[in-house]
């Protein structure tokens, strides 16, 4: 099965891919990890790359790919190979809290982190989720329907399992209804 996750950040991405992929033993492929080498200075792929390693995961049998990198993920051919196209939607008083916890989690430690977590970089999360509620949530929605897919709508790990367990039962047909 293949799988495109996407959400504004804090929506839960990272961890219901890494979840569903430890459940399913399917790879899972964050598109923040596609579009930056991590070092002692991340540098980012040039968007020609990113796009070729999209297209390449595309061809695998399973995957599953978080992000909502929206500037270039519509050049390429994730919309139209993915089996289910999940929107995760929490609430909004969810993904500040989980935005906050994180960034509190990597200030003591407590989780890793592949930049360092400033006031600065809290604040800028909060504005990208704000802008994704505003503006990219529509973004996206247009790129599944331009691919003829329907967008299943999702707050939580349990509803994507739920999602993916019911695509499965249907023998790959999508869903009747958007949100489950």
């Amino acid at each position: 099965m293949k799988i495109y996750l996407c959400g504004s950040v804090g929506s839960g991405k990272s961890t219901i891919a890494r979840k569903l992929a430890s459940q399913t033993g399917w790879p899972a492929w964050s598109l923040d990890d596609i579009t930056w080498v991590h070092g002692l200075v991340a540098q980012k792929r040039s968007e020609e790359e990113r796009i070729a390693m999209v297209n390449e995961i595309c061809r695998q049998q399973n995957f599953i790919i978080e992000g909502a990198q929206l500037g270039w993920i519509g050049k390429t051919t994730i919309f139209e190979c993915a089996d289910l196209c999940i929107l995760l939607e929490p609430s909004i008083k969810k993904v500040r809290w989980q935005i906050d916890s994180r960034f509190v989690k990597q200030l003591l430690h407590l989780e890793h982190a592949d930049y360092q977590p400033t006031w600065q970089g809290l604040k800028d999360m909060h504005r990208w989720q704000r802008q994704y509620n505003q503006n990219d949530r529509q973004k996206v929605r247009l790129l599944i329907a331009q691919a003829a897919k329907t967008p299943i709508i999702c707050a939580n790990f349990v509803e994507v399992q739920q999602a993916v367990l019911r695509f499965s039962e249907k023998g790959g047909q999508e869903h009747d209804d958007k949100r489950i």
